[in-house]
């Protein structure tokens, strides 16, 4: 029936906090897919719900290759995010101009959503990831970085595996999607003009 609502191929859960954003989601094919993100220090103070708006589109814009085409489902805990995205409008002026860059992402990615809420306790996963406490994130002291290029007689180029937070000033990669990184996942690409 064209009067039908789509019927959904891949569900998205997502969540923001005033550190950071993150979320997860199965493709189609099952493969489950993770991200944690670090909002830049103008992003910290803003709104809550700009926020969860905002780790909606950077969701969508890191997976946007895993999602095109596809009829989305969105779980937020935010019931505001909810309502702007089914309703398409808000009196929230800030909310609005994230909701368009989301439907300017979602129309290059030819796809669709619908929005749907989930309580704040259910949310537990995405909450964790929008927190960005990742038990793996280690750096080097800038004096013992500093140390190890004169002792090698290098200088260094690219911290390969690396964060927002643990960075030397130099080019970095990311684990998780980051605006600043140089390449997400040092894995997923060569490292010879590095070299």
């Amino acid at each position: 029936s064209p009067f039908a609502p789509p019927r959904t191929t891949a569900t998205l859960t997502t969540d923001a906090s005033t550190r950071g954003g993150g979320g997860w989601m199965r493709t189609p094919q099952g493969t489950l897919l993770e991200m944690s993100f670090l909002w830049e220090q103008k992003y910290t103070s803003s709104e809550i719900c700009y926020l969860e708006m905002r780790a909606v589109l950077r969701f969508l814009q890191a997976c946007q290759s895993s999602l095109q085409d596809q009829h989305l489902t969105l779980w937020t805990d935010n019931i505001s995010v909810m309502v702007c995205i089914n309703k398409k409008s808000s009196r929230s002026r800030q909310l609005m101009i994230e909701y368009r860059a989301v439907y300017n992402q979602l129309r290059l990615m030819r796809s669709t959503v619908q929005a749907k809420y989930i309580d704040t306790k259910s949310n537990w996963h995405a909450d964790q990831l929008s927190r960005a406490n990742d038990p793996q994130d280690y750096g080097w002291s800038v004096a013992l970085f500093l140390l190890a290029q004169s002792l090698w007689m290098l200088t260094f180029t690219v911290d390969c595996f690396a964060s927002r937070r643990f960075h030397q000033q130099i080019l970095y990669h990311s684990r998780f999607h980051d605006e600043q990184a140089d390449i997400i996942d040092t894995f997923s690409t060569t490292w010879r003009r590095h070299v």
